[in-house]
């Protein structure tokens, strides 16, 4: 018998026991995989990107859930599609979808740079966006460079942060609002660096940036 027609060694339960913690935490994640209609994406996320360029996203108290415990699991009613610019359409000013392009939302409001798109690209502070400051920015700091990574304080962190705020505020009336899955206080919350789930566990910027990028309220492209 050659090596090919042995069958698979079954893995060890001690070893299991024994295993790191980060081999556990995989574990949990690869085993929410399994969401929708027991369809799993091709990555190991807990959320994919189904049919109609929609994406899943899952509420806090159920990722946190998840995260805690190898046992617990997610079921597909607590899936919520949505949709909204990504960083690189708030970056370029890209039309995308049915929304339209961001700055051009953003500008469409009454104020200081009503139809003023081109200023409010140079001059806006995150101050002036109407949303709230992503922990480790000032409010004065220019928008357009908070987005972009090239201001001071800028991270991963608050970048993301930013277009899941900016989406909330323009898209709350959506049918694909990212509010749907996560509602507006709860980014709000997430902004200033900590959030507290029903649970009474906490996040920091770590896991918060982790449940943003995963569910989709903020993606690169």
């Amino acid at each position: 018998m050659n090596d090919t027609q042995h069958p698979a060694a079954s893995p060890d339960p001690a070893a299991e026991k024994t295993a790191p913690d980060a081999a556990g935490f995989s574990s949990r994640r690869r085993r929410l995989l399994k969401i929708a209609s027991g369809a799993a994406p091709a990555s190991l996320l807990l959320v994919g990107r189904p049919v109609h360029a929609t994406y899943n996203c899952v509420s806090t108290s159920a990722w946190g859930s998840a995260m805690a415990s190898a046992s617990a699991s997610t079921s597909s009613s607590r899936v919520t599609q949505i949709d909204g610019w990504s960083l690189a359409h708030w970056c370029s000013n890209t039309a995308y979808a049915n929304f339209g392009a961001p700055w051009d939302k953003l500008c469409s409001a009454p104020g200081k740079y009503q139809h003023k798109v081109s200023k409010a690209r140079t001059d806006m502070t995150v101050g002036e966006s109407g949303v709230a400051t992503p922990s480790g920015l000032l409010p004065n700091v220019n928008l357009a460079e908070a987005l972009a990574g090239t201001c001071k304080g800028s991270t991963e962190f608050t970048r993301n942060l930013l277009v899941a705020l900016l989406n909330q505020k323009l898209l709350y009336t959506s049918s694909l609002s990212p509010t749907r899955c996560t509602p507006a206080p709860d980014v709000n919350q997430m902004a200033s660096g900590s959030y507290r789930l029903t649970s009474g566990k906490s996040w920091g910027k770590s896991e918060i940036n982790d449940y943003v990028k995963k569910n989709y309220l903020s993606r690169p492209n």
